[in-house]
């Protein structure tokens, strides 16, 4: 007696719903487990009309094998009325739990009425591994003009002892249909037979004394038929076959396949859902070089919908995706980027994805980047028009538009952190504004940044970059660089020439006469005019060098001309007092 779990309805019979609230047949386990033990008993007690009742019990409830065994019943009669409908009912409800047998038994009875069905159907049992579609599976590939499929199955067929396939592989091999031809292979297939058939008898004649030899086994190539078979199962809308066929596939290491298997674990489309299987099988594909299965991974770790979101490792999943040329995985990094929801938003990150994915050929990526320029370009035009009368309004606006990605902003927000100008003076953001507004390449920027590091501004004084950077400016035609660079070099000219002159001085006082000479000429060439000064004084009183007025005289009038005067001798003296 059967008792339905939702309502409580005892039946005397199994049917596949409660009469009374219409709910399918439900086992457990355990209660599958004690049915299967009553239809052992009742099996060897020859109990025909128990068995036949837990038969139909544990098919209804959706046990594989009892479906199987049910079906054929049906179609064979046994212990029940023939009907082949039901029959296929139960072999098509196995069959779709991928039994092997019952997918043949279904394919045969559903041939008469749908040889497409039948043909889908008997080759994916003949997949499945089921020794009985073999010759069948073989004959229909040989009439579509698949020799090489059909081959792969009649040795198959032969190898389970089927008297046809092992006479058909030995006319294949005498005749070369579908192999090279080769009669000692034919002989080694007619030797397998003890007593050939009456229509087999004309082709053991042939192979008379030839001596035979074992096949060799080949590498059998299913691909390409799974492929045709999946694109009939797609067809005809066999989603459980679609999927075993997928899954066959990605077996094979077919990476494309492998994404699909990932997909269909995810939809559910002719299988349980299974997230964590869809990871396994698209982490697989990822590391085989699949951009798709990136990508795949990467939506499964931005929805909450599988658990909690990880957008760390969606980004990276992303990136990788993109290494290897996604233009999906390229547009949603930028979609990222833009939302700033699920990572820090970046208008930059965002503009140069959306720019990659447009090159790639996404339209949508064209409307994203435009409204991203047009935004940034309203919010500098509202800095620029509100700059004098709201300055901290101004400020924001600069701010949004540099976040955005606008060339001209940077070097606006750094005048206003140098002069403070809506914001409180900061003369190292300045100088950071500066840099990044010249590495976007804004020119304009460069005349400033080389200001801060003639002058210290933001950064430590730097004459080597100062130099490069306002030679840069000049050379693009900033009259402010040319000045500025003017100075700077005078500047360096003059401090230089004041180091030679103190080392000259120290050097008269040490008596070391010849190298503090030769430090008052460098000094000298260098515009220093004490330099001279006293040069003029070592000659005029010749100490170290012989006595020469007339140069003397010279030094002096240069070390005038260039403004120094000593009308007292005072300096004189002091030079004087310092070589004695």
């Amino acid at each position: 007696m059967i008792v339905c779990k939702k309502c409580g309805y005892q039946a005397l019979i199994a049917t596949e719903a409660c009469q009374r609230c219409g709910a399918n047949i439900e086992l457990n386990e355990r209660e599958i487990s004690e049915y299967l033990d009553k239809l052992a008993a009742a099996k060897r007690r020859k109990e025909y009309e128990a068995s036949l009742e837990y038969s139909k019990i544990l098919a209804w409830a959706g046990h594989t094998e009892s479906e199987r065994e049910y079906g054929r019943m049906l179609e064979l009669g046994n212990l029940v009325e023939r009907n082949y409908d039901e029959a296929m009912r139960f072999y098509y409800r196995a069959a779709k739990k991928h039994d092997a047998y019952s997918a043949y038994r279904y394919s045969r009875l559903v041939s008469r009425a749908n040889d497409k069905q039948g043909a889908l159907w008997l080759l994916f049992s003949a997949l499945l591994g089921c020794p009985d579609a073999y010759p069948d599976a073989a004959r229909l590939l040989s009439k579509d003009c698949f020799e090489n499929d059909a081959n792969h199955f009649y040795i198959l067929s032969a190898k389970h002892d089927d008297v046809d396939s092992i006479v058909e592989m030995a006319n294949r091999y005498f005749k070369g249909i579908g192999v090279h031809p080769s009669q000692a292979y034919a002989k080694w297939y007619m030797e397998r037979l003890r007593v050939p058939p009456i229509y087999a008898l004309k082709l053991a004649l042939k192979l008379k004394g030839v001596k035979s030899e074992e096949p060799q086994n080949e590498i059998y190539d299913k691909e390409p038929l799974i492929k045709r078979l999946l694109s009939d199962a797609l067809r005809l809308d066999v989603k459980e076959v679609y999927f075993k066929l997928t899954e066959m596939l990605a077996e094979l290491e077919n990476v494309e396949a492998m994404t699909v298997l990932g997909t269909l674990l995810i939809d559910g489309f002719g299988c349980a859902v299974d997230v964590d299987g869809a990871i396994t099988v698209f982490t697989k594909a990822a590391v085989l070089g699949s951009a798709d299965a990136y990508v795949c991974l990467a939506k499964i770790f931005l929805s909450d919908e599988y658990g909690e979101k990880t957008p760390e490792l969606a980004i990276r999943y992303l990136e990788e995706a993109r290494k290897l040329g996604s233009a999906d995985a390229v547009f949603m990094l930028g979609e990222l980027y833009e939302a700033g929801e699920l990572c820090k938003r970046d208008f930059k990150k965002a503009e140069a994805c959306f720019s990659e994915a447009s090159a790639l050929g996404i339209k949508e990526a064209d409307e994203k980047l435009l409204k991203i320029i047009n935004t940034r370009n309203k919010f500098f035009a509202d800095a620029n028009a509100n700059k004098q009368s709201a300055p901290e309004k101004a400020f924001k606006a600069y701010a949004i538009a540099t976040a955005m990605g606008h060339k001209g902003a940077p070097i606006k927000l750094a005048d206003a952190y140098l002069k403070g100008e809506g914001i409180e003076q900061d003369r190292y953001s300045a100088f950071y504004w500066y840099s990044e507004a010249v590495k976007l390449g804004d020119d304009n920027a460069l005349y400033p940044l080389g200001l801060c590091y003639a002058t210290g501004v933001g950064v430590n004084r730097n004459f080597k970059l100062a130099r490069e950077t306002l030679t840069k400016a000049a050379r693009l035609g900033s009259l402010g660089a040319k000045r500025a660079l003017k100075s700077l070099l005078e500047a360096k000219k003059s401090k230089l020439a004041r180091r030679f002159y103190s080392s000259a001085m120290r050097k008269l006082y040490k008596k070391k006469f010849a190298s503090a000479t030769v430090s008052l000429e460098c000094a000298g060439e260098l515009g220093n005019a004490k330099a001279y000064y006293v040069l003029a004084c070592l000659h005029e009183f010749g100490i170290d060098v012989d006595c020469d007025r007339e140069s003397a005289r010279k030094y002096y009038k240069i070390a005038a001309d260039l403004g120094f005067s000593d009308k007292d001798s005072r300096y004189k003296k002091i030079v004087l007092k310092l070589i004695r």
